[in-house]
């Protein structure tokens, strides 16, 4: 096969690649072999500082333990303290509580670790401590510690931080007194954890590498980084794997996602702690990493220079078709505008819509399609939005169009295109009808993060004959024109209008009866329109509207005729003066209120009341 290829090459083709072959090959190489001795001696070089530091990490930390257990001691066997301990706390005596704080402030101050103190009184179910409140022992932490840590007859042992809950520091403990087995009570040494790694920052290695104290179970006790102090290495991980070998281990793990180089030795002194340091493996290889890139860039800039000349070639052939694609693009939208055009305006025949969907990327023969009509809302989140010129519209109304597009589902036909009157008609080439709504679901919630204004959407009904695109549109502008009382950012299609109709009318019939309720419990007060809006927190001219529509008369000829047919019962049932009933229903003159009481029923107050008393007597 490779025979055939070569033959069909050129002489001048296979030059070419001699050429390059013969010049980069020896460099590659050379390259290749550099990086291997320069990585290999950077690893024997880290793996002998890697044993240097382990030893002076011994060394520190026997300093550090043999401190801190001199610290123990000293608190365990001072007189002061084991009194304390056998007798019980002196809650009741504040010279003796005084005396002890004052004796376990001294020793730790001549200290060299940094440490807090804490005495539990077995006996006496208390805990007292030098830096948390006093508590009974059966409720501290320090109970399950010793219960599970079976410590044998007056032995110390220490635990890790993070062990327990809310455990942050390094924690010693020795018995009280010394020749006890925990029987009577203990001391229990705080350390922090940042302070009892202090000594590993100060080791002269690199500041990504990587340096642990890890218990017999596992357990990170100290670390250069305080975050990790406490962790558990992970039982599937490499390092575990490698822990659990007890012994000296130099080899490369992966540790947190990324490979370090290992070096890890026991600790002397401490049953079942391990010394660990581990470097980054990029640092190792960073000069051989160097070394290739130098050695790339090399073998690049070989090839370059051989391309050159058939880049200059290809080049100057190649401006020309760029320019017309470039031009040709620049073209499509408007091209694709106009075809979407004439497919909305009835005329064309069967196979003339054919031959355009087909152009644009459209089956022939579609499932169904789906036309959705969008308008800018005008209710624009920025005030400054509804300052903007016409040129300035106009480009966002394109801009838009064209995003509207972008957000198609891939492999969904779609076509977007600005309208006449200011509106973008959508065609999206789909018989799913929930897949159209999520569509047109995400170009509001694409506009709403872009722009300073929200969109409506309405869509028409799936259809599959192309022809009846005059048809949608004019459904999609039907549904659109419910927009203006439905509000903005609105989907709009027949299901959802029938619904929103309903819920707005169901609310429109529970406002107007409040709002006759609040006039028949006022009616002997000043009711106006504006304090019967804010009842039912609407504006005065929708409430206007919404109760001619729902009443069939307005408010206040309403309140007049309510207030009417009260003085009409007042005139019946009771011989009140007319001024009064006048003053009770609010007017302000009886002749006011005999002028309008005769318009509605076409007699005066008097003479109605006059009327119906005879027909009392009468009857």
């Amino acid at each position: 096969m490779i025979a055939r290829l070569l033959a069909r090459w050129s002489h001048k083709r296979k030059w070419f690649v001699y050429s390059l072959l013969i010049s980069i090959t020896p460099v590659l190489a050379f390259g290749l072999f550099a990086s291997y001795i320069v990585s290999r001696s950077m690893q024997q070089e880290v793996d002998r500082n890697h044993l240097t530091a382990l030893g002076q990490i011994q060394g520190q930390l026997d300093q550090f333990m043999a401190n801190a257990q001199l610290a123990s001691i000293a608190v365990a066997s001072d007189p002061v303290v084991e009194a304390s301990i056998r007798n019980g706390p002196s809650l009741s005596d504040p010279t003796e509580r005084f005396r002890l704080k004052e004796t376990l402030s001294k020793l730790t101050s001549f200290s060299t670790v940094k440490y807090e103190v804490s005495l539990i009184y077995k006996k006496y179910d208390y805990v007292y401590s030098s830096a948390y409140s006093s508590s009974s022992y059966g409720d501290s932490a320090f109970k399950p510690m010793l219960e599970q840590a079976q410590p044998k007859f007056n032995a110390p042992f220490w635990i890790a931080p993070q062990t327990y809950p809310r455990q942050t520091e390094l924690l010693l403990f020795r018995p009280v007194p010394l020749y006890s087995s925990y029987s009577d009570g203990a001391v229990v040494i705080h350390i922090s954890a940042r302070k009892a790694a202090q000594f590993l920052e100060k080791l002269p290695l690199g500041g990504n590498s990587l340096i642990y104290i890890v218990d017999a179970r596992g357990r990170i006790v100290m670390g250069r980084s305080e975050d990790e102090i406490g962790r558990e290495l992970s039982s599937t991980s490499s390092l575990y794997e490698l822990w659990q070998r007890r012994g000296s281990v130099i080899d490369t793990v992966s540790w947190n996602g990324s490979p370090y180089r290992l070096s890890a030795r026991p600790a002397s002194g401490e049953d079942g702690w391990t010394l660990m340091i581990m470097t980054p493996m990029a640092e190792l290889t960073s000069k051989s990493d160097e070394i290739r890139r130098t050695t790339w860039l090399f073998a690049g800039g070989m090839a370059l220079l051989w391309c050159l000349v058939a880049w200059i070639g290809s080049r100057r052939m190649s401006v020309p078709f760029q320019q017309l694609n470039n031009q040709l693009r620049e073209q499509l939208p408007f091209t694709r505008e106009g075809v979407l055009h004439r497919l909305l305006q009835a005329g064309d025949s069967r196979e003339d819509v054919r031959r355009l969907l087909t152009q644009l990327g459209f089956p022939a023969e579609p499932a169904a399609y789906v036309l959705a009509l969008v308008t800018i809302d005008e209710e624009a989140r920025d005030p400054q939005w509804a300052l903007t010129d016409t040129a300035v519209r106009q480009a966002t109304m394109r801009e838009l169009s064209l995003r509207l597009t972008e957000r198609c589902a891939p492999g969904t036909p779609c076509l977007a295109a600005v309208q006449p009157n200011g509106r973008i008609a959508a065609l999206l080439g789909t018989a799913d009808w929930r897949h159209a709504l999520e569509t047109a679901q995400g170009w509001q919630r694409s506009v709403e993060q872009a722009y300073p204004f929200t969109i409506s959407a309405a869509l028409a009904a799936p259809k599959s004959d192309f022809t009846q695109l005059p048809a949608s549109l004019q459904e999609a502008e039907a549904l659109l024109a419910y927009k203006v009382s439905l509000g903005p950012n609105k989907l709009l299609t027949e299901e959802r209008v029938r619904e929103l109709r309903l819920d707005q009318a169901s609310k429109q019939k529970i406002w107007v009866e409040q709002v006759l309720a609040y006039i028949h419990r006022e009616i002997e007060q000043d009711v106006t329109l504006q304090q019967a809006a804010d009842s039912v927190r609407l504006s005065v001219s929708y409430l206007s509207r919404v109760f001619k529509e729902e009443t069939g008369t307005t408010f206040s000829d309403y309140v007049t005729h309510y207030r009417m047919g009260r003085a009409k019962e007042m005139l019946e049932a009771s011989d009140v003066p007319l001024q009064h009933i006048a003053e009770r229903l609010r007017y302000s003159t009886v002749q006011n209120f005999s002028r309008i009481f005769k318009q509605t029923f076409g007699v005066p107050p008097g003479e109605y009341r006059k009327r119906m008393q005879e027909r009392r007597n009468d009857a």
